[in-house]
């Protein structure tokens, strides 16, 4: 009966007082500067905000504006917890990583759980309560603006569960090592490993796998820091009705749960962790071949990426591609588990290696190249059935929603995967099909020197499944010029596509209403002989009359908004030497400034647009081609 009374008193955690006044007797300095950050970047910015939107009386709902001031602060504040929380973390549990200072307070006569708790709870308290002083000083700053108070209760929401997340998260890292000058460096590293790993290794996938885009991060929330400073988490509403909210807050409670998960697994190491372990790298033995494991593949796929992309991506293709990326996941792996085994043994000697965990490391690099390569998952063939798209984006933002346009899309997406032979060489600036006539100008601003030039193309396609899901692929194509004007070819149908009626309504869709009071500049860019451009200013009452009488039917007709994908002869005789640029802006209701702006080529057929600028200019147009003529012939400017 006696050994199960001292087991339940051993797993019984206690609070220390007297080890928590001496934390704070030492510390305070940290949280007096903290508080006055709070207060300064909350209550008094909030203060010099109200203030000025007084004294202008130009915003036409103070409550919605003023309480997107409060969310968005919010949202400052978790990034500026990011570094609170290590540094905090560091400053009190820094007795790990000195001799003196943990020897000294192992032995004191309170347990290893009593002390991890005191030391950790003597970081969160002070700091929540100055979270909490400084909402509080905030609240009457706003009195009688009409502020909703659940807003105030949001920011100190995001404020707290942010710092508990990213504390707990470091008080982790500083049981891992044993120099304080590491903590840091093993903090952010960890914070960020999945987000560079994976696009690390995206960018090796792209010279292997065809179609593969390192655009799109399936991981990024796996790297707390990466998910907070990519703007997942922001502030977004319905402005029309001065309602906002922070998206993202899910995200960042499920990450307050794991801080506090993450403070639970250091408390585990803390009652293992040896006192010797004092400026050791890794200060838990178990934990080194997991070091070592991450070391060796972290180094492969960095190193082969940036050495890759730097040196050979434009040089060197298909299956001598995949041998050198092995070779250079192979390099990088030896080199990171060397690295490793340097820090682990704080020497310069390391041989003789671990071989057997090495040798895991490079098999799995390799089968890595071997998989990909030859398509093991089915990657490069997988094209979405149409029935189970929503809505697809593709080049120029064009985005099709009807039925017919998705099936012909993935009918073509099929075409360009089963011409991979013609295209894959292609994917970073040479043609396997073409190796002699490839050019690497841009097809959207070359002028064409003949049928044979092989025109490059980059198609990027983005499919939002029903399901909710997403695919996206990248191609680089190449074709012979002249096949741009033939619909059967395979640029051909690409440029059908990007001119169909509702691609071209979904590039015309302005984000803001392109009214006379939201038109803040509009002119007519005129191209001359000399290659200068000819600004023709019209007013905002012009702009409107044109876009409504004149551009929108036009794109309704398919006769603007028109991509020729390249320059031949006939798109040339088909473009005028005009270009209508037109850019608009709102406010919303809480302060909110909305842009758009974009710039229309005029077309020889574009009849509407043409026949208001002749009534209503005095602008001389010639076609692209004509222009070309008489530039080569020395002739004068036309206006």
């Amino acid at each position: 009966m006696n050994w199960e009374g001292e087991m339940m008193m051993s797993m019984r955690l206690s609070f220390n007082t007297a080890i928590a006044r001496n934390i704070l007797k030492r510390f305070w300095p940290l949280w007096a500067a903290y508080f006055c950050f709070l207060i300064v970047s909350f209550p008094i910015y909030l203060f010099g905000v109200t203030q000025r939107m007084l004294a202008g009386k130009s915003i036409s709902a103070p409550a919605a504006y003023l309480g997107r001031i409060v969310l968005g602060n919010a949202v400052d504040q978790i990034q500026f917890n990011v570094f609170t929380a290590v540094l905090v973390a560091m400053l009190l549990f820094g007795y790990l990583c000195n001799s003196r200072g943990n020897t000294l307070m192992n032995m004191l006569p309170v347990r290893r759980d009593s002390l991890f708790l005191t030391v950790y709870l003597t970081g969160l308290f002070p700091t929540v309560g100055c979270q909490l002083l400084a909402m509080l000083a905030a609240v009457p700053v706003c009195a009688g603006q009409g502020v909703p108070g659940h807003y105030y209760l949001l920011w100190l929401s995001c404020t707290l569960m942010s710092f508990i997340a990213f504390y707990g998260f470091a008080v982790f890292c500083t049981m891992l090592t044993g120099n304080i000058l590491i903590i840091p460096a093993v903090y952010f590293a960890l914070n960020l490993a999945a987000a560079v790993f994976e696009a690390c290794l995206r960018s090796c996938l792209t010279y292997l796998v065809y179609g593969m885009t390192n655009s799109d991060a399936r991981f990024l929330w796996l790297s707390p820091i990466a998910y907070v400073f990519a703007n997942k988490i922001h502030v977004e509403g319905d402005w029309s009705r001065g309602i906002s909210s922070i998206t993202g807050i899910g995200m960042l409670a499920v990450y307050c749960a794991f801080g506090l998960l993450f403070a639970f697994f250091a408390l585990l190491l803390y009652r293992k962790r040896k006192m010797e372990a004092v400026s050791d790298f890794v200060a838990i033995p178990v934990l080194r071949p997991i070091f070592r494991v991450c070391m060796g593949l972290g180094s492969a796929v960095v190193l082969a990426a940036f050495l890759f992309s730097s040196f050979f991506g434009d040089i060197i293709v298909g299956g001598a591609a995949a041998v050198l990326m092995g070779i250079l996941l192979l390099v990088g792996a030896c080199l990171g588990w060397v690295a490793a085994e340097m820090m682990i043994r704080r020497s310069l000697r390391v041989f003789p290696l671990p071989w057997k965990g090495l040798a895991a490391v490079c098999a799995i690099c390799l089968l890595t190249v071997l998989a990909a390569e030859t398509d093991l998952t089915g990657y490069e063939r997988r094209v979405p059935d149409p029935d189970q798209v929503q809505r697809v984006s593709f080049i120029y933002d064009t985005q099709l929603e009807e039925p017919e346009n998705i099936r012909a899309l993935t009918e073509l997406h099929r075409k360009i995967v089963d011409e991979k032979r013609l295209y894959d060489g292609t994917q970073n600036g040479h043609s396997a099909a073409f190796p002699e006539a490839v050019t690497d100008e841009p097809a959207s601003s070359r002028r064409v020197r003949g049928d044979d030039t092989i025109t490059q193309f980059w198609v990027p396609i983005r499919y939002d499944l029903k399901n909710g899901r997403t695919i996206q692929r990248s191609y680089m194509i190449a074709a012979p010029t002249g096949d741009v004007d033939r619909p059967e070819t395979t640029i051909g149908r690409l440029r059908e596509l990007l001119n169909t009626r509702e691609g071209v309504l979904s590039r015309m869709e302005a984000d803001v209403h392109v009214e006379e009071e939201n038109i803040r500049y509009a002119a007519i860019h005129i191209e001359e002989t000399n290659g200068i451009n000819q600004t023709y200013r019209l007013t905002p009452k012009q702009a409107e009359e044109l876009w409504r009488t004149a551009m929108l039917p036009d794109g309704e007709d398919q006769k603007i908004c028109i991509y020729t994908i390249c320059d031949t002869e006939d798109n040339l005789r088909t473009q005028t030497n005009m270009a209508v640029y037109i850019e608009a802006q709102r406010e919303d209701p809480n302060g909110e400034i909305r842009y758009w702006g974009h710039e229309f080529r005029i077309f020889t057929f574009s009849q509407r647009c043409l026949n208001w600028i002749e009534e209503n200019t005095d602008i001389s147009w010639v076609s692209l081609s004509e222009l070309y003529a008489m530039r080569e012939g020395g002739e004068g400017n036309l206006q």
